[in-house]
């Protein structure tokens, strides 16, 4: 295969996480030099969202290029399948959808589900992160959503998340954020973090100080020494 001469060729391949390292290994031969290098984030150049945070009751947000499949295959699913029953729990829940090119498919879905809101692009977020009470993470398939859960973690922003909006990262359901996988588990695991200010504290605060501590550019890239 192509790709294995490609990698043959690499003095070193460098994988976002210990999950890619694993699957790269599977197609790279023995010989391969594999280093993982997991996604930092500069946390500082978020602490003024992190400081003005004012959630709002909830307000439960999602944001992603929405032209992607991954994205918008997520959150169809969640709205046909999942969101009726965080409805039951929150009556008054808000749930914005930001993000460029949304299929027709979504706004049809999204227009028959009182409380959503599709917004399409938004040059300037930052009022979202910092009036959601959580970002929701509904993704079943792709790798994308975990720059999204680094910058929530590092805004402190809440995160519930599937397995798969967080997979390869290290992080555990209920210490730095909630994981489910059923649309009513899911709903769940929402109104859970949407009722609960101390959970939602608790999840934010662990997971800042996660990204403070083993995933923060100033702290561990000056020590890199590989070219990209």
């Amino acid at each position: 295969m192509e790709s294995n001469s490609l990698l043959l060729n690499e003095d070193d391949v460098l994988v976002a996480s210990k999950h890619d390292e694993h699957l790269l290994r599977e197609v790279a031969a023995e010989s391969t030099p594999i280093r993982d290098l997991p996604i930092n984030v500069d946390v500082k150049c978020f602490n003024p969202i992190w400081a003005t945070r004012n959630p709002q009751p909830n307000r439960l947000f999602t944001i992603g290029t929405m032209s992607w499949p991954s994205n918008y295959e997520g959150i169809l699913w969640w709205l046909r399948e999942g969101y009726e029953y965080l409805q039951a729990i929150c009556l008054d829940i808000t749930y914005d959808i930001v993000g460029a090119q949304p299929p027709l498919s979504l706004q049809q879905v999204a227009r028959q589900c009182a409380g959503v809101r599709l917004h399409g692009y938004i040059a300037n977020v930052e009022s979202f992160w910092t009036c959601a009470s959580a970002l929701l993470v509904p993704v079943l398939t792709g790798e994308a959503a975990r720059l999204k859960t680094w910058k929530a973690m590092a805004l402190g922003v809440p995160v519930i998340s599937t397995t798969v909006g967080c997979e390869g990262l290290a992080l555990q359901s209920g210490e730095h954020l909630l994981v489910a996988d059923t649309p009513e588990t899911l709903a769940l695991a929402c109104a859970m973090v949407l009722r609960d200010k101390k959970l939602a504290l608790y999840l934010a605060r662990n997971a800042h100080q996660l990204m403070l501590e083993r995933y923060n550019t100033r702290s561990n890239l000056p020590n890199a020494r590989y070219r990209l």
